[in-house]
């Protein structure tokens, strides 16, 4: 296993628009021996940045997650060019993702929302480590707990530096796994809570392709089961967990995650038997640069039913 994400989410061209990884997936963020969702969307994107000229820059991919990828198989991806004009391209890819690209223009207004919370910076932010030892030393989490998120969400932190604003829910309740734990958002509405982070890349790659595939990993983490989290419950609460669709929207060209970049997360609306996310990353500069929204399956237990 390679610590430079852009090598890990690599592919190799088989023949005209068919590639494979070059890596097989790795697991993160779920209690089953499966592939982590943001390897696939990775990936998949890799393979359809390789097919468009390189004035192209892709603003939205929309996709179905119909199934687990598995953890001893490459993945395999084959594209189809859907459209292909002057400004525009689309490309359709075997993983059941559809990604559109547009050329760079000059834009008629230049705005984005802000976060939800107000974090404190990222230099002075504690590390992920830092944040989980604080919670053991004050007993919130057990030594159990720390170790179930070191070792499930270990992929993140193998290829992105990481720091936890302490206004942040998940820095509060470590994901959910502090079930007891108090926090400053208790009493805020389910929808009117949020969870931030901040994450630089430690790959050196500057491609942009490469960029699209570390930025579809990112944005893909912790969505489904982010309801939970703000309910301080975790995945060993429910039935089923995992996400079903998304739709990756890219506001800026030429993001490199290079840089220090805060990805915020909310729920919007959960009923009969789903819910519905989103995480939103903004540079240090304040600019919106990408949304990731989802929709999750998330049952209860059966003895809850």
């Amino acid at each position: 296993m390679t610590e430079d994400l852009a090598a890990q989410l690599a592919i190799r061209r088989i023949v005209n628009d068919e590639f494979t990884s070059k890596h097989f997936p790795l697991r993160m963020g779920n209690t089953a021996p499966i592939a982590y969702g943001g390897m696939t969307l990775g990936l998949g994107l890799n393979a359809a940045c390789a097919t468009v000229p390189e004035t192209h820059r892709m603003y939205s991919a929309l996709g179905h997650f119909l199934g687990p990828a598995i953890l001893d198989q490459k993945l395999h991806c084959k594209v189809f060019r859907v459209r292909d004009t002057r400004s525009f391209a689309t490309r359709r890819i075997v993983l059941e993702i559809s990604a559109d690209f547009h050329v760079v223009e000059t834009g008629m207004f230049m705005y984005s929302a802000s976060p939800i919370g107000v974090y404190s910076s990222t230099e002075a932010s504690p590390t992920v480590q830092s944040s989980t030892k604080a919670l053991l030393t004050s007993r919130v989490i057990t030594k159990r707990d720390m170790e179930i998120s070191t070792t499930m969400f270990a992929a993140g932190t193998l290829f992105f530096e990481n720091r936890l604003p302490p206004e942040s829910m998940s820095a509060q309740n470590l994901n959910g796994l502090a079930k007891t734990a108090k926090t400053t958002q208790d009493q805020l509405e389910l929808t009117t809570k949020s969870s931030g982070d901040c994450y630089r890349l430690k790959s050196t790659s500057e491609d942009p392709s490469d960029q699209i595939a570390c930025l579809a990993f990112l944005t893909d983490g912790g969505l489904s089961f982010l309801p939970l989290a703000h309910q301080n419950m975790f995945l060993d609460d429910a039935g089923a967990c995992s996400s079903l669709d998304f739709a990756l929207r890219i506001f800026r060209p030429g993001i490199d995650l290079r840089e220090w970049h805060l990805r915020e997360r909310s729920t919007i609306a959960g009923g009969h038997g789903r819910t519905y996310s989103e995480g939103r990353l903004w540079d240090r500069h304040n600019n919106l640069v990408a949304s990731m929204t989802q929709q999750s399956i998330l049952r209860p237990k059966l003895a809850l039913l």
